[in-house]
């Protein structure tokens, strides 16, 4: 038996070898990697930028049903990740051909994810379960993308009415100051959602994607590569904290508080256009909208205090699993604004 076993060892072994030259030199598994990490993980960032800016008219209001001889929500998106494409020159790319963009909900434009065309012998690696991880941190990263422009939308419509924040009035927008407090919120909002991001893509993407590609590059077969492949996934979503649903959906609810805020802007930007158009216009902000920013800024705080005190939490800050967790904490809490907050919330309890 220890000399059958000796025989189906040395043959597996064997047969690893062969499939690592096969996926890892003959299909090129790097380059797919790195096409892996350009489009789904969003390295190419100028890409997005110009699909964002296309489909931004899109998404601005809920996707309508697909209507007999016209082109479904869907295919209008797709449409534009061709268009976005061809003007950054990404259609160059022989390995976009194998991107496809669908939508899981037909309602949601948050719902927006990617396939991608893993033929064989890939597909002995790139299995459906290791792209689902991928399209897992796709859905994350798109939606702090698409809340990023809104904020910096925002901006624009807030500069159009009222200057940068310094209370001075714009006489080319009828003369309407924009409150400090709805600058102050959108930038604390903006505060957040920028050092999650470099979080996400510098301390956690950046850095699990070196690891991975020195582990394939010295890698000597098959089941080393999808061990290694598969360690980095779950890695990443570890450290973006998507495996723990309690901050999934804190951070859901945030990504949705903002949403809120910048349709509001957007609302409050209509309704001032309307009175400054007609004459009856006062030179003050409508008290309805303060009255909403003013909401919005207490449920805001409240939950980026909750946020902040859970990953502050002792079980989060192992080493082992978030190792960068540290600097992201102190990014968030500049100045100590956060901690402040965390206390002031506590005071009122």
């Amino acid at each position: 038996v220890p000399a059958f076993e000796g025989v189906v060892n040395s043959l597996r072994e064997q047969v690893a070898s062969l499939m690592w030259q096969l996926v890892v030199t003959h299909a090129e598994l790097p380059k797919h990697l790195q096409a892996l990490k350009d489009y789904f993980l969003m390295e190419k960032g100028n890409f997005y930028q110009v699909f964002l800016t296309e489909a931004r008219p899109l998404m601005q209001v809920v996707p309508p049903q697909a209507l007999r001889g016209k082109p479904s929500p869907e295919a209008e998106m797709a449409a534009l990740f061709s268009q976005a494409a061809q003007r950054t020159g990404c259609d160059e790319d022989p390995h976009f051909a194998n991107l496809t963009l669908f939508m899981r909900d037909p309602q949601d434009w948050d719902s927006l994810s990617l396939r991608y065309r893993a033929s064989w012998p890939l597909g002995l690696i790139l299995t459906p379960a290791v792209l689902g991880k991928y399209q897992q941190m796709f859905r994350f990263l798109w939606r702090l993308r698409r809340v990023r422009a809104e904020l910096d939308h925002a901006h624009l419509n807030l500069s159009a009415r009222g200057g940068s924040g310094s209370g001075r009035r714009n006489a080319g927008a009828g003369g309407v100051e924009v409150p400090p407090q709805v600058w102050h919120l959108r930038q604390q909002m903006l505060h957040l959602v920028c050092n999650l991001q470099i979080y996400v893509h510098v301390d956690v993407l950046e850095t699990q994607q070196r690891i991975l590609r020195d582990k394939i590059t010295s890698a000597e077969n098959f089941l080393d590569c999808s061990e290694y492949l598969n360690t980095f996934l779950d890695t990443m979503i570890m450290q973006s904290f998507l495996d723990i649903a309690s901050i999934s959906s804190m951070l859901d609810g945030i990504v949705q508080l903002i949403t809120k805020y910048t349709a509001s802007v957007e609302e409050a930007q209509r309704e001032m256009a309307a009175m400054t158009g007609d004459g009856d216009g006062d030179g003050q902000y409508p008290p309805a909208s303060l009255s909403l920013f003013a909401r919005l800024q207490e449920d805001f705080q409240r939950r980026c205090t909750m946020l902040f005190t859970v990953l502050k939490s002792t079980k989060l800050s192992v080493k082992a699993r978030a190792p960068h967790l540290h600097q992201f904490l102190l990014r968030l809490n500049f100045n100590h604004y956060m901690s402040n907050q965390a206390l002031a919330s506590a005071a009122l309890i």
